[in-house]
């Protein structure tokens, strides 16, 4: 593979028979198969040494690219004619098909985490509802005594998010752990993203403070004398 001078100033690409190449540069890595796979092994050689049967041309367009085809098509015809000119594409539509399938694994994952979601906010209202018809008596004879409503707000909110809290210190413990086995159906994202796990924890408490908000205003609203005679 190398030549005798040293590891990388000549390196051997393609048959055999064929002579060694001088390394006039190193590049960085190209994804040249999908966005979503690590770059191979490529060695660029000049054009006229190997021409190959098709090439693709990246053009820079100031404006919308999509209406610059014809004019594409004519500079390329102009040249040859009888070149035939295959389907252009934008590279956003080329990002876009490359990772199509993750980002359909992507979606169907959102659907299921928002499912999750409003599961857990009707589960906590209805926990939390449930929790206030029960302890009627004893909100009443706390809104006798005196107690202010800030209290009884906050015995409702208390129960109702600490296990919200509880639930989201192991979710982020076990977003962690398995952050790595999940890391190779991401592209340009990493699983530890920082503000990505401040973003779920700040929709789960929204979303349990919006559930346990309708129980503490019931909650608010017990008459004193009609919660004594609760049975």
């Amino acid at each position: 593979m190398a030549g005798p001078e040293s590891d990388w100033q000549n390196i051997q690409a393609g048959q055999p028979d064929e002579p060694a190449h001088e390394v006039i540069g190193v590049a960085s890595g190209i994804r040249d198969k999908a966005l979503d796979q690590e770059p191979g092994m490529i060695v660029y050689v000049p054009l006229w040494e190997r021409v190959p049967s098709n090439a693709s041309i990246a053009v820079r367009i100031a404006g919308d690219p999509r209406s610059a085809a014809g004019a594409l098509r004519e500079a390329v015809w102009s040249l040859d004619s009888q070149l035939p000119v295959s389907e252009i594409q934008t590279m956003d539509q080329i990002q876009k098909a490359s990772v199509a399938g993750r980002a359909f694994q992507m979606l169907v994952i959102a659907l299921f985490a928002i499912s999750a979601l409003l599961l857990s906010a009707v589960g906590i209202y209805s926990v939390l509802a449930s929790a206030v018809a029960r302890r009627t008596g004893e909100i009443g004879i706390r809104l006798t005594l005196g107690a202010r409503n800030f209290h009884v707000v906050s015995m409702v909110f208390a129960a109702g998010l600490r296990p919200v809290a509880i639930g989201l210190a192991v979710g982020i413990a076990g977003a962690l752990v398995i952050g790595r086995s999940i890391s190779s159906m991401l592209f340009a994202v990493s699983p530890y993203d920082l503000n990505t796990l401040l973003a779920v924890v700040a929709l789960t408490l929204i979303a349990a403070v919006c559930a346990c908000w309708v129980p503490a205003r019931r909650a608010l609203r017990v008459d004193p004398i009609d919660a004594l005679r609760y049975e």
